[in-house]
């Protein structure tokens, strides 16, 4: 109760007995209303309105009252059983209405709400998806969720409580934990030493009801709210322990497993021991130091060229690794289909909202199964205020994530997951449109695949490839990753560095694995590489998520620089203990770790280095760069610097080929330049790595003006593939 509310001795007030009941003062207020908001109004007494509560939920009695009086309002309290027996003197013993509706149902019907066609429709809806009537009639705005909240406590007498104005009892967060009260769709709003009042929203659920009477050993009041109103209410009670979840859990019960320490204290006596035997070497004898330094870089050089050549010829033989054919999503029945929740981490994204929100809600997926939370930073109101704007459908959720360090995408991400009602549970960015059928093609592979899969990564690309050259290299990076050479990894069922967006999880596995690392900056590729060590397998479905390629340079260096930083993140926290880490895997996926992980950043930030001592070599003919390359070695290096660059060049065509980008063959021959806008990208990455290790860049998205955005989503629709060049 806030303070002022309850009488005091300093009120001058009369004694609960000296004051009479006035009829005339009661009003509208019938005896349904009074017993439903607890509550007993007395009249007028000098400059006060008096009435009497048991205080179960003190706010809720003061608001129902505030609104009836033009007076200064007080409080009596009592114990509920002197309220009761004051009703029944007043009243007349408790008479339930022989004709009052029973069910939900009956409520939409009397009340002209719904005609009765229109309940069946619904009670048919959430039949065959395995849910709510309530939940279906909200679903098909019919009515939205707190006029029906209005509706059900017009008919059944019980109060409507509005949570954001309440103060909740200090006892909750012992009384009951924070995820029985989310599953259950309820908050304790009062609480006395025998009874605890409940705001519900299903006042039909029996079952909770009677479980938290046996669990708290009190007599159970039930109030109404809204859906929304249980999470805003959740989120205020659980808001510190929240915080922690999502920042520190993976550091508290994985440290080994946490970026939170960029460098361990043996990493860094390592790699200062490595750097001062360079310099000995250097001084003792600086051509042959240079010979073993040149041999390591090429030996890395050549191992990563001839693996992910591997790799891409595997990934080039298949098109699928889980099936998902048109004839088993074509099957699949309602009610039989999970729950997905949906996570939209968004930051400054107000520009792209609208055509995000659209795609999302335009998937082939019974709105009734989604959970959809849009995830934004507590002081990001631009975004906040685009999407309220935009009016998303019901099931679409806003977040808002406490502003608490560090400020990352995988720490939103954390925080989204504890109010995750999915079985299954995918990630899409702000720029993201999937196909159309592609969460129904995750859960035909879900179900075709091995118990041990746990991720499937639908693959990634962009709709705006024609834009400009840096877009066209882009969309060729992107469709020989995610279309020849992680497929090639899920071939061989090695370790997969995720994509960041459209993986779709098993939920309670994520949560078993910790989830995502909130200091890691590229989250994705290090929780692909810890679901490994757990023993579960990520499989690469043939269904596209498109994207925005970036349109400018300096947007892109930021993002490739993050990404990068990213893997060398990943790279040094599962190699805080190799020979533990070559156990774990064993050999041939701990070196495939190496290649993909490590092998990724190394390459880039050798390549300047080999390329440069090449140009050199052939412009100048140095002998110091003849010393360094005799013998056998000038034709290793001649081989992985000619063949092997000439062959990614020609396996990017391939993959244009395959995507029908058959306007990009030419950025494909001139792809080394981009290679080397990548390497420019790896050095800041490196300087940032150990600069400002866990600083987020931001990448702008909607700065495309090609409108492909809007074809993408027309062949959403329209359920083709938007691969061909528009």
């Amino acid at each position: 109760m806030s303070e002022g509310t309850m009488v005091s001795t300093q009120t001058n007030l009369p004694e609960r007995a000296s004051v009479p009941v006035d009829a005339d003062g009661l009003g509208p207020i019938s005896a349904p209303l009074a017993r439903a908001f607890r509550v007993l109004p007395l009249g007028e007494f000098g400059d006060y309105f008096i009435a009497v509560s048991d205080a179960y939920a003190p706010e809720v009695s003061r608001e129902f009252l505030e609104a009836l009086v033009t007076k200064p309002l007080r409080v009596l309290t009592v114990s509920a059983g002197e309220l009761d027996a004051m009703m029944d003197e007043f009243f007349g013993a408790d008479e339930a209405v022989a004709s009052a509706p029973t069910s939900l149902a009956e409520i939409l019907v009397a009340s002209d709400t719904l005609s009765a066609e229109q309940v069946a429709e619904a009670a048919f809806y959430a039949a065959q998806t395995g849910t709510s009537l309530g939940l279906a009639v909200i679903q098909m705005a019919y009515i939205n969720p707190w006029n029906l909240a209005l509706l059900i406590s017009r008919y059944l007498a019980k109060p409507v409580v509005n949570l954001r104005t309440q103060q909740f009892p200090d006892a909750i967060a012992s009384l009951l934990p924070q995820q029985f009260l989310r599953e259950r769709r309820v908050i304790p709003v009062g609480l006395t030493e025998t009874t605890i009042t409940l705001a519900m929203v299903d006042l039909f659920d029996d079952a909770t009801r009677n479980v938290i009477a046996q669990e708290t050993g009190r007599a159970v009041h039930v109030a109404l709210t809204t859906d929304r109103d249980i999470d805003w209410a959740l989120r205020q009670i659980y808001r510190a322990e929240n915080i922690v979840q999502s920042t520190m859990a993976l550091q508290r019960d994985q440290a080994e497993n946490s970026a939170h320490l960029t460098f361990e204290r043996r990493q860094v006596i390592g790699f200062a021991t490595l750097l001062l035997v360079v310099i000995i070497g250097a001084i003792l004898s600086w051509r042959a130091t240079l010979a073993v330094v040149n041999i390591v870089f090429i030996a890395i050089y050549a191992s990563f060229a001839i693996y992910k050549t591997f790799l891409i010829l595997q990934g080039g033989a298949t098109n699928l690794v889980v099936n998902a054919s048109r004839e088993d999503v074509a099957s699949l029945v309602d009610d039989e289909l999970p729950t997905i929740t949906i996570l939209i981490p968004l930051y400054r994204e107000a520009a792209i909202v609208p055509v995000l929100l659209r795609a999302i809600a335009n998937m082939d997926y019974p709105a009734i199964k989604l959970d959809v939370k849009i995830l934004l930073e507590e002081e990001d109101e631009e975004t906040a205020a685009a999407v309220r704007a935009a009016r998303p459908p019901e099931y679409f959720k806003i977040v808002r994530v406490p502003d608490a360090k560090p400020k990352t995408k995988p720490k939103a991400c954390n925080y989204g997951l504890i109010e995750a009602t999915g079985d299954l549970l995918v990630i899409y960015d702000a720029e993201d449109i999937p196909d159309s059928d592609q969460l129904k093609k995750c859960v035909v592979a879900f179900r075709n695949a091995p118990d041990d899969v746990t991720c499937i990564q639908a693959k990634l690309n962009y709709f705006n490839p024609y834009e400009n050259l840096l877009t066209g290299w882009f969309t060729l990076e992107y469709s020989q990753w995610f279309d020849l050479f992680l497929p090639g990894l899920g071939v061989t069922k090695a370790p997969i560095p995720l994509g960041g967006t459209s993986n779709f999880f098993i939920t309670e596995r994520l949560i078993e694995a910790g989830a995502w690392d909130p200091y890691n900056v590229t989250e994705d590729a290090d929780l692909g590489i810890r679901l490994f060590k757990l023993g579960y397998r990520t499989a690469i479905l043939d269904s596209t998520t498109f994207e925005e390629a970036n349109t400018r340079y300096g947007n892109w260096i930021r993002q490739r620089s993050r990404w990068i930083k990213g893997y060398m993140q990943t790279w040094l926290v599962h190699n805080r203990h190799p020979l533990r880490l070559w156990r774990e895997l064993g050999t041939r996926d701990f070196w495939s770790v190496q290649a993909t992980v490590g092998g990724s950043f190394a390459v880039l930030l050798i390549n300047p280095i080999l390329w440069s001592t090449s140009v050199i070599w052939f412009v100048f003919h140095p002998a110091i760069i003849a010393d360094l390359y005799s013998g056998v070695l000038s034709i290793i290096s001649f081989v992985a610097l000619v063949f092997g660059n000439l062959y990614f060049v020609i396996t990017c065509m391939m993959a244009a080929m395959r995507r029908r980008y058959y306007g990009l063959i030419v950025p494909a021959v001139l792809i080394p330049v981009y290679w080397l806008m990548m390497s420019i990208a790896a050095y800041k990455a490196l300087w940032q790595l150990i600069t400002k290790p866990f600083y987020w860049e931001k990448t702008s998205h909607g700065l495309s003006t090609t409108g492909h955005a809007e074809a993408a989503i027309t062949s959403q629709l329209a359920g083709g593939s938007a691969n061909e060049k528009g």
